[in-house]
């Protein structure tokens, strides 16, 4: 009987001894590789950062006064934005001197002062959000395309309803 015990206890130890050892030696949980990207996951491109985009040189707009008025000293008279998909310029003509304009004439002055100011860009639909780089300033542009969404032929300000007409490229690189 006590070869009993003692072989049983044996046998029990061994178990144990097994069991504590597997326990041990037991390989890393498998991990499922990670799914990949679908082709359809892609980023969708909308209609304006693609005419954004692919414009070398980047687009310009010009704002005139177009009526007949008295313009004092420090008055705005002309606005050109110039886009690109992440940077826009924008450069104001601003009178010296007081001088009255009429409708039909091309205002350009000779004595004048430019402003410039630069953006970052970013569009949400048909709304182009310019952000002034030392200020913070927002300016929000409306888009509006042509019937054959192959370019932009306006832009309006959304808060002065100003709208700016597509006119030439006039300065440097606007990445400078």
């Amino acid at each position: 009987m006590m070869s009993k015990i003692l072989l049983m206890t044996f046998a029990l130890g061994m178990q144990m001894t097994v069991i504590g050892q597997n326990k041990k030696q037991l390989p890393p949980p498998i991990k499922k590789p990670a799914a990949a990207p679908s082709v359809n996951a892609q980023k969708t491109v909308s209609v304006y950062e693609k005419l954004l985009k692919d414009q070398h040189p980047p687009l310009a707009f010009r704002w005139t006064v177009q009526q007949d008025t008295l313009l004092l000293p420090n008055q705005i008279f002309k606005k050109h934005i110039e886009i690109g998909l992440y940077e826009a310029a924008l450069n104001y003509a601003i009178t010296k001197d007081s001088v009255t304009l009429k409708k039909e004439e091309i205002y350009q002055p000779l004595s004048h002062k430019v402003k410039y100011m630069f953006f970052s860009v970013s569009l949400n639909k048909d709304i182009l959000t310019l952000t002034d780089k030392k200020t913070e300033q927002v300016m929000k542009f409306q888009l509006f395309l042509n019937p054959e969404k192959s370019g932009i032929i306006k832009i309006q300000d959304l808060i002065s309803k100003e709208i700016y007409q597509p006119t030439a490229f006039e300065g440097p690189a606007i990445s400078m």
